[in-house]
């Protein structure tokens, strides 16, 4: 994502050389099977995704920002450059429009089930604790990134 930050922004940005394993297994072929497949699908990623893979979307945005698009947009046909079970979402709120995922799942994504959030809200014990000086250098990069887009 940090590539894509620095793609809009004049500002120095100093990227730490990590990824995403999700959106890095998105592949370009892929994404031209499924373009030949679905000529008529726009694609739209995550930021995450990897240069190639941004540069052949039709729209780049957060999940939020996509499920945004999707709704306000009278196109049909979408292939989803994320996480698969976001077309969960994205079929529930558009059910007139078709969605084709990339075939990438997060593993850590998938340990989260509903039992679960249901427990750790019920007994509140897994509260994640972040010192405050470290909360408030972060809020301020996030606040700057999420401006920018």
């Amino acid at each position: 994502m940090g590539f894509h930050v620095a793609e809009h922004t004049d500002k120095k940005i100093i990227l730490w050389d990590g990824y995403c394993y999700v959106h890095e297994n998105i592949s370009v072929n892929k994404l031209k099977y499924l373009k030949d497949e679905h000529p008529r699908a726009e694609i739209i990623v995550h930021p995450e995704c990897p240069n190639d893979i941004r540069h052949m979307a039709d729209f780049i945005g957060s999940t939020s920002q996509m499920s945004r698009y999707v709704k306000e947009l009278r196109q049909k046909e979408f292939i989803i450059g994320t996480e698969d079970n976001f077309v969960y979402r994205l079929k529930s709120d558009n059910s007139d429009k078709y969605f084709y995922p990339v075939n990438t799942l997060c593993k850590g994504m998938n340990t989260i089930t509903l039992e679960k959030v249901k427990f750790a809200l019920e007994k509140m014990e897994y509260k994640v604790t972040v010192p405050e000086e470290i909360r408030e250098k972060a809020e301020i990069a996030l606040d700057k990134m999420l401006a920018i887009l």
